[in-house]
């Protein structure tokens, strides 16, 4: 039996200081946070379950692009996946972060950067529009599956963009008519370009993690490398003053149905992990 991350809760990560980091820069990143027979665990897990994609389509697992394929929802099925989340000890690192004293986890999001593909990357976006929550404890934890770098799909963010009020549309579509409280994607990379915003990424190893906040505005390239995939886990968690509030850009979650919700309410139910802290 895997025993609790060695690492994860010890006294030589200066707790005080990641929290300030994420809470200024909207991510932080965490080297080493699974190692051994966890980060292994995983990567196998990756590796078998990708067996399964039918290949064609889209599949409420599976879905696929030019130079990307995506898995969703594994941990409703795989034990690694769930044991991840609920005895590795990663769950008291997000909660310590976030400033959560409950957790809850409920997506995970699994994506492949394939080699040598002109296309694959993703555009820069948030991904607050698409969750079907409102509150400050909605952060993710993207784990390294394999090494990451310049050329090999980095995830790279703008610093401190959780920190604006205005949401995005997940599309970027500079649409003419747009719900309540959303604005037009603006050209960060000019922004960028002219020094008025700040764009942060790392080199990272596997196993390495960053925790990101819902509103962090985060792009990535292609994978350029000829070295291999690029991997990564993403669980999503939920903390005590989440709330349900959706819109048009939601996401429907799988197993809930739209009636049962009632905006304005703490989630709960079988789609939801309680997460001991």
């Amino acid at each position: 039996m895997m025993g609790k991350i060695d690492n994860t809760l010890s006294h030589d990560r200066d707790w005080a200081a990641l929290k300030a980091t994420y809470d200024s820069d909207g991510v932080v990143l965490l080297p080493g946070l699974i190692q051994g027979p966890w980060l292994s665990s995983m990567q196998q897990a990756v590796n078998d379950y990708r067996k399964l994609d039918p290949g064609n389509g889209q599949t409420e697992n599976f879905s696929r692009s030019p130079g990307r394929v995506v898995i969703r929802w594994m941990g409703r099925e795989i034990e690694a996946v769930q044991k991840l989340v609920t005895d590795s000890g990663v769950a008291p690192v997000v909660g310590k972060l976030c400033g959560a004293t409950q957790l809850k986890f409920w997506y995970d999001l699994t994506l492949v950067y394939t080699v040598g593909s002109p296309y694959g990357g993703s555009p820069w976006h948030h991904d607050i529009p698409a969750f079907p929550f409102r509150g400050t404890q909605m952060p993710s934890l993207w784990i390294a599956l394999s090494p990451v770098d310049e050329d090999r799909s980095p995830l790279m963010f703008i610093k401190s963009s959780h920190k604006s009020a205005t949401l995005y549309p997940p599309s970027g579509d500079k649409a003419a008519s747009l719900p309540s409280g959303y604005a037009s994607l603006p050209d960060w990379d000019g922004l960028v370009a002219r020094g008025e915003v700040e764009k942060v990424w790392w080199p990272m190893q596997a196993g390495d993690a960053l925790l990101m906040h819902q509103n962090v505005v985060h792009s990535t390239t292609n994978n350029r490398s000829k070295d291999g995939e690029r991997v990564s886990i993403i669980t999503r968690w939920i903390g005590e003053d989440v709330r349900w509030q959706r819109d048009a850009f939601s996401m429907q979650i799988p197993g809930i149905e739209s009636a049962s919700i009632i905006d304005g309410t703490a989630p709960t139910g079988d789609a939801f992990i309680d997460v001991k802290l």
